[in-house]
């Protein structure tokens, strides 16, 4: 739609392409989470695991794109 595509390129001008796509990967997660309340929905330690994997992942990516942490974890981790 016009709306979500709008906001998408908002948030690339705040933050960077990167982010904002790993952000569009959180659907996953939400969508599961929805279904598990909604309509009961049971899902296997595979889903969950790779669900996991997709937090961790964009949680990585916030801390490194974080204003004050970012500069010391990235000299940290990265050398």
């Amino acid at each position: 739609t016009m709306v979500s595509d709008l906001l998408w390129a908002y948030s690339v001008k705040l933050l960077n392409p990167a982010l904002c796509t790993m952000g569009l990967s959180l659907t996953i997660p939400l969508a599961m989470v929805v279904d598990i309340f909604l309509h009961g929905t049971h899902y296997g330690a595979v889903y969950i695991i790779g669900t996991l994997l997709i937090l961790a992942g964009f949680s990585i990516m916030c801390a490194f794109e974080h204003p004050r942490c970012g500069f010391y974890l990235s000299n940290f981790y990265l050398k």
